[in-house]
């Protein structure tokens, strides 16, 4: 039996698939590099304790703020990328 699926979510993945950049992507990998710095500043510091003490909270918190740029910037990001490609041709 198949699980029920909420209207129109198979036409949201594939809408969600179309905006993936291409994995060697330069400018998109860019793009993302600029967010992790942004939202990794923006995340709470060690000292709050959110993320563990010493360096083990350091990593996570760097790691979170990977994937939360990878993420943002697989579904369109902020438009950097674009506006880069658009100056480079």
């Amino acid at each position: 039996m198949r699980a029920a699926e909420p209207a129109g979510a198979g036409a949201a993945a594939r809408k969600l698939a179309g905006l993936s950049p291409a994995p060697n992507d330069a400018y998109a990998q860019f793009a993302s590099f600029m967010l992790r710095d942004a939202i990794e500043e923006m995340l709470p510091k060690s000292d709050s304790g959110a993320f563990g003490e010493g360096f083990a909270g350091g990593v996570w918190r760097s790691m979170a703020a990977e994937q939360f740029a990878s993420i943002f910037t697989q579904h369109g990001g902020l438009g950097v990328a674009e506006m880069m490609r658009a100056r480079a041709a």
